[in-house]
């Protein structure tokens, strides 16, 4: 992948555990998804 469109996405949360499931999907479905998703609890 070239590093000019590789992008990694931190996603802060605290009892959100519901809609982690839906956010990764969202992500996923980007016209340029990331290459990396960072949780943070």
């Amino acid at each position: 992948m070239d590093l000019l469109n590789e992008i990694t996405v931190i996603v802060p949360y605290f009892n959100e555990a519901e809609v982690i499931v839906e956010t990764l999907e969202r992500l996923r479905a980007q016209t340029l998804a990331p290459s990396k998703v960072i949780m943070v609890n």
